[in-house]
C-alpha cells in the first residue's frame, strides 16, 4: 500500500510529468523560437530595407538640389542672352556692326 502511496506523490509532484505533456512542452518552445526567430529576422530586413531607402532618398534629394541649381542658372544666362546689351555687345564683338553714325577704328599690330 505504501508503494501506492509514493507512485501516487511522485506522479503529483512537479518534478513527474508523463512522456505527453514534456513532448508537447518542448514542441511549444520549439515553435516559439521558430516564431521569435522568423519575426526577428523580419524586423532586422525590414531595418535594413528601410535604412538603405533613406540613403537614396538622401542621394536623390542632393541631385534634384543640384540640378535645381542648374536650372537656374541657365535661366538667368538666356535672360542675359536675351538681354538688348547683351545682343548689342555682341553685335561689336563678333560681327564688327556699328551704330549709325559711328566711325569704326580697326587697330593693326606692327610686325618687328
Amino acid at each position: 500500500m505504501a508503494s501506492r502511496e509514493m507512485q501516487e506523490l511522485i506522479r503529483r509532484s512537479s518534478a513527474y510529468q508523463p512522456r505527453r505533456v514534456r513532448a508537447r512542452g518542448a514542441l511549444r518552445k520549439a515553435v516559439f523560437y521558430l516564431m521569435f526567430g522568423y519575426l526577428a529576422f523580419s524586423f532586422i530586413s525590414r531595418g535594413i530595407r528601410l535604412h538603405n531607402t533613406l540613403i537614396a532618398k538622401e542621394e536623390v534629394e542632393q541631385q534634384i538640389k543640384f540640378y535645381e541649381e542648374q536650372v537656374k542658372q541657365l535661366k538667368a544666362k538666356i535672360d542675359e542672352v536675351n538681354s538688348a546689351e547683351f545682343i548689342e555687345k555682341e553685335a561689336r564683338q563678333q560681327l564688327g556692326l556699328v551704330k549709325p553714325g559711328e566711325i569704326q577704328f580697326i587697330i593693326k599690330e606692327v610686325q618687328n
